[in-house]
């Protein structure tokens, strides 16, 4: 978890290794009061070259801004390391990223620069990309992703800074906060891997493969065990998504994401427990929505006027979540109105807001059915005309008829 103190919001991470055959990982980082989402999956590989090793990471993740409704499908690069054997010892980033928006049609390809052979240092973590829509490059992408990276406007061709990660922007740098390891459970990794990462910081390495070897034995013979009782083996905070079977190629969700847009007057903070991403909020949230589009309220009622009809206390309630977090028994939180300043109750203004959008929709009711009585009425009345008229030319023509014979009679 990240604290920040700018925004007073707090950023949590979570993941879990959804399969050991192929080994993937799913993992998801949720700030809804910051306003992003990020959620995806990955499959590691590695290949082994003699004095040089790259790890390459299939798979994507999708960064949600929750305040937009845009989601953002990212590939990564792959880590590559020289020098194993021989030479001096670095590592590098390689190959090629995407950043995709299917709803604005925005996408940006970037290029990850290995250090060519004959390079100075200048050549070295050099990236480029283009920035697009549909076909056309809007701007170029330059610079080094670990220095200044720079963004240039093919129109004007004007160049400004996009990134760098200067003192102060380090020095702002959020700091990270872990569970104490005796309280962890016992299948989170740092206190699974404990005795191999000691071993590993003494550099025991005989110790650190021992112990290796002890915890994947065991592993294995759960596995064996899970097998004989024909029990499969379900990830417990992630699931397949929709669509998927669940195999290593999938796409893998959080069970308990969410993903709509920071309620400034319910929502109150997020926090964590067992594992699971909650949200406190004043009263019982709203069911998950996700902010594609933004409904017409031109004809809701004014809310600081119900806001002053509350007058009964609220208690705390949890959203609809596993973990019951109710604390009105501790105290109670009102909402100040910022006009009038004065404290108004979650649940009463719900009733109120409830109670007064049921008399709009009766009373557009009652004026819709007016306006059928009275067409229909119109519509009896012009039957009633067209008859009229109807019988009036009869006897119009029944006279005419009747003057002609006459007047035919009398010559």
């Amino acid at each position: 978890m990240w604290a920040d103190p700018d925004t007073h919001s707090r950023t949590f991470y979570i993941a879990e290794q959804v399969s050991h055959h192929p080994p993937v990982s799913a993992f998801y980082v949720s700030n809804r009061k910051a306003g992003f989402v990020v959620q995806g999956t990955i499959l590691a590989k590695s290949r082994f070259y003699g004095n040089s090793i790259s790890a390459m990471f299939d798979g994507s993740a999708t960064l949600s801004l929750l305040p937009r409704g845009e989601d953002y499908r990212i590939t990564m690069p792959y880590a590559y390391c020289k020098g194993i054997l021989y030479g001096m010892l670095s590592m590098e980033l390689g190959g090629k990223a995407t950043v995709l928006c299917e709803k604005t049609g925005y996408r940006c390809d970037l290029e990850f620069k290995l250090k060519p052979f004959l390079g100075g240092p200048e050549t070295f973590n050099v990236i480029a990309g283009k920035v697009k829509l549909g076909k056309e490059t809007l701007a170029t992408v330059s610079g080094h992703w670990d220095g200044k990276v720079y963004v240039t406007d093919k129109s004007t061709n004007e160049e400004m800074l996009l990134w760098e990660p200067s003192a102060e922007a380090k020095s702002r740098r959020l700091r990270r906060y872990l569970i104490p390891v005796d309280e962890q459970s016992e299948w989170e990794s740092e206190r699974l891997w404990m005795k191999v990462s000691e071993a590993i910081s003494r550099c025991d390495q005989v110790a650190a493969t021992d112990e290796k070897f002890v915890l994947e034995d065991r592993q294995r013979q759960e596995a064996r065990d899970r097998k004989a009782r024909r029990i499969e083996w379900q990830p417990q905070y992630f699931m397949p998504e929709s669509g998927g079977g669940g195999s290593g190629g999938c796409m893998w969700v959080y069970r308990h994401q969410d993903v709509r847009p920071w309620d400034m007057v319910n929502d109150m903070f997020q926090f964590e427990y067992a594992g699971v991403i909650q949200t406190k909020t004043r009263h019982r949230s709203t069911p998950l929505v996700r902010a594609t589009s933004i409904a017409s309220v031109a004809q809701l009622p004014d809310l600081s006027s119900l806001r002053r009809q509350g007058s009964k206390p609220a208690t705390r309630e949890s959203s609809s979540r596993p973990v019951d977090t109710d604390s009105s028994q501790d105290e109670s939180h009102s909402i100040t109105d910022a006009d009038t300043a004065t404290p108004v109750h979650g649940r009463p203004l719900a009733a109120a807001n409830v109670s007064r959008v049921e008399e709009l929709l009766q009373a557009n009711c009652n004026q819709i059915a007016h306006l059928i009585e009275t067409q229909r009425r119109r519509d009896e009345n012009n039957h009633y005309r067209d008859y009229c008229l109807v019988i009036i030319l009869v006897f119009v023509q029944a006279v005419m008829t009747y003057l002609a014979g006459h007047g035919n009679s009398s010559s």
